[in-house]
């Protein structure tokens, strides 16, 4: 993505500069409206950075918030300063695949800018450029990637000049305010300058409290309405009904109970089992025993989340209960989002349904959950269901985590504590309890290895005493055995099998398959899925005695969808089983229902081997037993809640490959979203 935002940039730019000139010539605009190159600059850099920054998760940047960063403190820089040059700091660093030498470069240009003597910038940018260029060259980039370095290296240069000249962060909003790139949110929700009205600055900003936040104006709206959107169904009145409790409830899941009964909108958080399905369950039977028939929808963020939903659901159900659940669908497919991207449901066409249940909505981006929220009508009851403590959205913002904050909001949500799938002798229990409790210390990796050596279902092996990463990947192959001899002895003979007796034994098949899963914390690297699954690819062909093929298909291959096909009711997330049937190799996906695609119509593009599959991919899954793989060379990606994510996809098992560093590093690393979720909140407060 970052390649093409800095045509973004420029394309912005323009657009803002043939605005000012056009309403200009009306005589529309109050003021002056000059573009300094300086103010073009600026925007060009926080633009860049924003984008980056969302690119890694984020929705927002803050400036002024407390900070550790020794190279702000190192080298006498502001610290807002420092936040604001970091994300295109770290993106130029990683391009060079060494560290260059920033300190040194800024005070190059600091000793400039403070010279008697006039400087020869073009001279100064073209000398620095080209010591960065020998860095950029020895790596690996093509003629166009280091173009694009080389702009963004000097988009660097010339904002830390303009920067240098600004003496604190006051100082920097005081800038902000004259430049039309940049719109102060507060003030242009209450004034009626025709300026900040036409002139769509690219860039919001608020600045309170001595802090000052910023978006994209894209992912500020997206945010606003996704508030506002939240604020309007949670405000709806909607008729009480009553519940039937049944026996063995806690009370966390009364109250649950109780508030969807009253509200209009509600949200239940909960680890694993701890009862966040069966309280859900319990309200849907109460509302179908209800004389006015309820249009109810069940919905996850991805295919495999929402599959999963509906069987949860349906398991959750009393014996003597018969009810007929909806198909639980994906977000896309609730909306009808086509293939152009638009919304058949949406503030304008709002989706017809009385009651919607949206699981693991820790998943949830922004841009989609305002998408969702904008097509749900006033009096629709709400239910958002999830796990805050696992990885947020592969999309920018945290909905779910930002919605537990806020303070406003506590009436309406309810934290199941109680887990009855792992009590205090599980081990990969108390092991998820520890990461979440795990604050920085040097004591981490000593109480996991504690836990490990005390739990019989916590194994731990250090990947260091691997001389070759082989080594591991036949350790980690071991458990996937018994799928490896199952496939082997229906090579021949499942072709032959009739129609009647296929579906039994596809859902034996996946039963076997789904006692184990290998879960990686990255795609690269020796001990990333890519890697892992070229070689048990190799292993499982072998045990199989196949010869040599072009074709990347075998019988007993597992693959995972990663894109939404609706043409074959298969959703990203969706796993199957290539095996040799009668007209030739077939893919079968696991569900209640048979569904076979021949493999010729599968492109490559939309599958991927699943052996081992990253902690993402991962959600909304369980198996019996998991293998958690990383390294250092993860640094980037590990954190408390891709570790808990990780480990509480085990059933009744686990086995960690990794290091003491990367453990240490998983488990007192929290995932820092910077959003701006809550700050709309307190803005819709204050303006309305």
């Amino acid at each position: 993505m970052t390649i093409y935002t800095t045509a973004i940039g420029n394309y912005v730019s323009q657009r803002v500069a043939d605005n000012r000139q056009w309403y200009e010539s009306k005589n529309m605009l109050d003021g002056a409206t000059d573009l300094p190159k300086s103010a073009e600059v600026l925007y060009h850099l926080l633009q860049y950075a924003l984008f980056l920054l969302i690119n890694d998760g984020h929705t927002v940047m803050v400036l002024g918030v407390s900070s550790d960063d020794k190279f702000a403190l190192a080298n006498h820089l502001p610290k807002w300063q420092i936040t604001c040059l970091s994300p295109v700091l770290d993106t130029l660093q990683q391009a060079a695949g060494e560290v260059v030498d920033f300190a040194d470069i800024f005070c190059t240009i600091q000793n400039a800018s403070h010279s008697e003597s006039k400087t020869d910038w073009s001279v100064l940018i073209a000398r620095l450029k080209h010591r960065y260029m020998a860095s950029l060259n020895k790596n690996t980039h093509n003629h166009a990637q280091i173009s694009h370095l080389l702009a963004v290296f000097e988009l660097l240069l010339r904002a830390f000049f303009v920067m240098n000249k600004i003496r604190s962060l006051p100082d920097l909003v005081k800038t902000l305010q004259s430049n039309l790139f940049f719109a102060d949110i507060i003030k242009a929700q209450q004034t009626t300058s025709v300026a900040l009205l036409y002139l769509q600055p690219p860039i919001d900003y608020v600045y309170q409290h001595e802090i000052l936040w910023l978006w994209t104006h894209r992912a500020y709206q997206a945010e606003m309405l996704l508030m506002r959107h939240i604020i309007r169904l949670a405000g709806a009145n909607v008729p009480q009904f009553s519940l039937d409790i049944p026996d063995g409830i806690n009370d966390k899941q009364r109250a649950a109970m109780a508030m969807i009964g009253n509200q209009a909108f509600g949200i239940i958080t909960g680890g694993p089992g701890t009862g966040k399905t069966f309280t859900v369950a319990q309200i849907v039977i109460a509302l179908a025993r209800q004389q006015v028939p309820v249009r109810l929808s069940l919905v996850a963020p991805t295919g495999k989340a929402a599959q999963r939903m509906g069987e949860s659901l349906q398991a959750a159900m009393p014996d003597d209960v018969e009810l007929q659940l909806p198909e639980p669908k994906t977000i896309h497919r609730l909306l009808g989002i086509g293939t152009n991207g638009q919304a058949r449901h949406h503030a304008d066409n709002p989706l017809p349904q009385d009651m919607i249940i949206i699981d693991e909505a820790s998943m949830l981006g922004v841009e989609l959950a305002s998408q969702l929220f904008a097509a749900i009508a006033t009096g629709c009851r709400v239910i958002l269901l999830g796990d805050a403590n696992q990885l947020a959205a592969v999309d920018a913002g945290a909905v779910l985590a930002d919605l537990c904050r806020i303070d406003s909001l506590g009436d309406l949500r309810v934290h199941l504590d109680e887990s009855r799938r792992f009590d205090g002798k599980s081990g990969v229990g108390r092991l998820a309890t520890l990461i979440n409790q795990q604050s920085y210390d040097n004591k981490a990796f000593l109480a996991f290895t504690q836990l490990h050596q005390a739990c019989h279902d916590v194994a731990y092996t250090d990947i260091e005493a691997f001389v070759e990463p082989s080594s591991c990947y036949e350790q980690l192959a071991q458990p996937y055995q018994d799928f490896f001899a199952a496939t082997y002895a229906s090579r021949f003979e499942f072709a032959k099998l009739s129609d009647d007796t296929i579906p039994e034994f596809i859902n034996n098949l996946f039963n076997i398959l789904n006692k184990y899963r290998i879960l990686c914390a990255a795609h690269k690297g020796d001990f990333g899925d890519e890697k892992i699954n070229e070689y048990l690819t190799k292993i499982h062909k072998k045990y199989q005695k196949m010869p040599a093929s072009l074709s990347d298909w075998y019988h007993g291959c597992v693959v995972m969808i990663n894109k939404n096909l609706y043409e074959f009711g298969l959703f990203n997330g969706d796993v199957g089983i290539c095996l040799y049937a009668r007209t030739g190799l077939t893919v079968y996906f696991e569900g209640e229902s048979l569904r076979a695609v021949p493999a010729q119509l599968i492109s490559d593009a939309v599958v991927t081997t699943a052996y081992a599959i990253t902690v993402h991919k991962s959600q909304g899954s369980e198996w019996q037993q998991v293998a958690v793989v990383f390294d250092e060379n993860n640094a980037r990606l590990l954190s408390k809640e891709l570790f808990y994510t990780a480990v509480t996809r085990a059933k009744s098992q686990v086995q960690i490959f990794s290091t003491a560093d990367a453990i240490t590093q998983a488990m007192t690393t929290p995932t820092i979203r910077q959003t701006g979720l809550a700050k709309t909140a307190e803005i819709i407060t204050q303006v309305g």
